[in-house]
């Protein structure tokens, strides 16, 4: 009984000395730690995640490195960066990523309004004073073909011009017998006959309606009045019974066969825009063919800070009608260059930055020059290389908690 006793007091012994040292090994481990200030934890794997207290990656899931006040990873930051702990990070809701040299293949959309080609819009008018007699079915927006009926017109101006031009007739068959005899007068009196055929034509007699005269030899005072082109009607100035003056236009067709479609760009888009190039149209949310880019108009608009293409689109089956609105798309190809989201460029008017993120997790800012925006992208000319990392999300805030740090000078 009494040899027990002295054994359990002897392992107590022992287990209070090894305690005993164990605590004296650990505080002297806690002292030196103490003399090492932990500026934050960072991520082995990805550096530019870190937090403010030990744990593990959230995207690998190894253990957080410490970083020290005195160790070379605190301080191969560059000088005026900032640091944000990981909790912060989540709180602003920070992304990054990487700057990549790439070429682009780029488009943008724009809004075009459809008119007529101004080359194939026809004004259908007298030229001479009367009345109507009768008017035809052809209404405003109306398809009708060539040489179509349009209006039946009295006009007693046509009764002189056609005497001549029977007297011209009779002047010419008497002469054919005589044509070597009189070599000149013959030759006079072709040219008073096409100088008669000529006036009925400028007052708008038809072709077939001269035939017609040509055989019966009688005068009229009507005459019909026909299409020129096969078209629709843009505009209907005439009725039944109505009195005209020389000049009057009656009808306005177009032959929509091929017709322009003008979209508002910005001068920036307009340098990526050259003639002969080629434009998608679609209609209703459908493909409704390819249009060539004609020529971009020199007037700008002020008020919207845009510029006008004029685009030919071929239409033969008539789905593009003036003033209707189709959705104008332009393709291109950029060539390479390297280019960030346009959420990462600050641009406060005297310059424009982005804030890199060092390998250290921390971040700098960058002075940068653009060039190209396109959709949600920038061009970065200079002060960003291929394989760097920028802040895309949260940077406003960095740049904030910068400004208050005195990090740059404005």
């Amino acid at each position: 009984m009494r040899k027990s006793w002295v054994l359990l007091l002897g392992i107590i012994l022992v287990g209070a000395s090894l305690m005993g040292a164990r605590y004296s090994r650990t505080d002297v481990s806690a002292k030196g730690q103490k003399e090492r200030r932990i500026l934050f934890y960072r991520d082995p794997m990805h550096p530019w995640y870190t937090s403010d207290h030990p744990g593990r990656a959230p995207d690998c899931g190894m253990p957080l490195e410490p970083v020290y006040a005195d160790s070379p990873a605190s301080s191969s930051s560059p000088a005026g960066s900032v640091t944000v702990s990981g909790p912060q990070q989540q709180l602003i809701g920070l992304a990054s990523v990487m700057v990549k040299e790439e070429a682009r293949e780029e488009s943008f959309q724009t809004l075009g309004r459809v008119v007529p080609e101004e080359n194939r819009v026809y004004s259908v008018g007298t030229a001479v004073d009367g009345w109507v007699r009768e008017v035809y079915m052809a209404s405003t927006g109306a398809l009708v073909n060539k040489n179509a009926p349009l209006a039946r017109l009295f006009s007693r101006d046509l009764l002189t011009p056609e005497q001549s031009y029977l007297y011209a007739l009779e002047s010419t068959d008497s002469q054919d017998s005589r044509r070597f005899e009189e070599p000149h007068q013959a030759l006079v009196t072709e040219f008073q006959l096409k100088q008669a055929v000529d006036e009925l034509r400028n007052l708008g007699l038809p072709a077939g309606q001269m035939e017609l005269l040509k055989r019966s030899k009688k005068l009229t005072s009507e005459f019909v009045v026909h299409s020129p082109v096969t078209g629709f009607v843009l505009s209907r100035n005439v009725s039944q019974g109505q009195r005209l003056d020389k000049g009057h236009e009656l009808y306005r067709i177009a032959d929509l066969r091929r017709v322009w479609i003008l979209a508002d760009i910005s001068s920036e888009q307009a340098r990526l825009i050259h003639p002969g190039g080629k434009a998608f149209i679609a209609l209703d949310g459908k493909e409704a063919g390819v249009a060539r880019v004609s020529e971009i108009l020199p007037q700008y608009d002020a008020s919207a800070r845009t510029l006008r293409v004029r685009l030919e689109a071929e239409n033969p089956a008539y789905a593009l009608r003036p003033d209707m609105f189709v959705d104008v798309s332009f393709r291109f190809s950029l060539p390479p260059a390297i280019s960030v989201p346009s959420d990462a460029v600050i641009d406060s008017g005297q310059r424009t930055i982005v804030y890199v993120m060092n390998h250290s997790g921390s971040f700098t800012r960058r002075v940068v020059q653009t060039g190209w925006r396109f959709n949600d992208r920038v061009q970065i000319r200079e002060g960003l290389q291929a394989g760097e990392r920028v802040v895309t999300s949260g940077n406003f805030l960095i740049d904030s908690e910068s400004r208050l740090k005195g990090s740059d000078d404005d």
